[in-house]
């Protein structure tokens, strides 16, 4: 065994191997084509967290100085009992 294989992680080795044994079955187009879709869930899931962080900074601003805490739809509309 090389060193270089000696020193690859275990699941790194059996996903090379499943490729070559497989390679009739997948060209570099379809590589491709998984990173890309890869890199959009990345992204998509790097959005979601972003959001779920404004949300709750949203609402950390919202709570009242009494402790009590307001409800977010209402503080972006006007109060119609005025």
């Amino acid at each position: 065994m090389t060193a270089q294989r000696r020193s690859m992680d275990p699941i790194t080795l059996e996903n090379i191997l499943i490729l070559r044994y497989n390679k009739d079955l997948w060209d570099a187009g379809t590589v491709e084509l998984i990173r890309q879709e890869e890199e959009k869930e990345r992204a998509a899931e790097k959005e979601r967290k972003r959001l779920e962080d404004v949300a709750a900074k949203r609402a950390r601003l919202t709570v009242s100085a009494d402790g009590d805490r307001d409800d977010i739809s209402s503080t972006d509309t006007p109060d119609s009992t005025d």
